[in-house]
């Protein structure tokens, strides 16, 4: 049986679709994405070794100023509400990095990180302000303040 190119065409459009289909069903179950209220991000001229060495997220003001001293971060220090609002925070040692937060069903904050492969001698980092409403859990683990 010969197949014929717009048969094959149509075949191609529908395997997209479906793909497309999977790839929000996926995007789905790991949760909703949380808009940031503030994002801070920059550079520092040495190497910090990727992630944050606290953890995933900054939940006190002391932390939060502790950091902005030690990274020499330009930008006025921030106060925050901790108690209704989070800090997220990740280095890398390449050109740029971002996080996408995502919250699911069960309260639990998984947070996705996009970095370029390059490597460099210094440190990108991104501090994320998020609502810290309904969220339970950070990469699995209670939240501690």
């Amino acid at each position: 049986m010969k197949i014929n190119t717009e048969s094959w065409q149509w075949l191609w459009l529908l395997l997209a679709g479906v793909m497309i289909c999977a790839s929000v069903s996926l995007a789905q179950a790991e949760g909703r994405e949380i808009k940031p209220l503030k994002e801070w991000r920059g550079r520092i001229d040495r190497f910090i070794p990727y992630g944050n060495p606290g953890g995933d997220y900054i939940a006190s003001q002391a932390e939060l100023d502790k950091f902005w001293t030690a990274w020499q971060i330009p930008e006025k220090k921030p106060v925050v509400d901790f108690k209704t609002q989070l800090v997220l925070v990740r280095t890398c040692n390449c050109s740029l990095i971002s996080i996408a937060p995502l919250l699911n069903e069960q309260g639990d904050l998984k947070v996705q990180v996009t970095i370029t492969k390059d490597l460099r001698k210094d440190t990108a980092y991104v501090m994320v302000l998020i609502p810290r409403q309904g969220i339970r859990t950070v990469e699995g683990k209670p939240i501690s303040d």
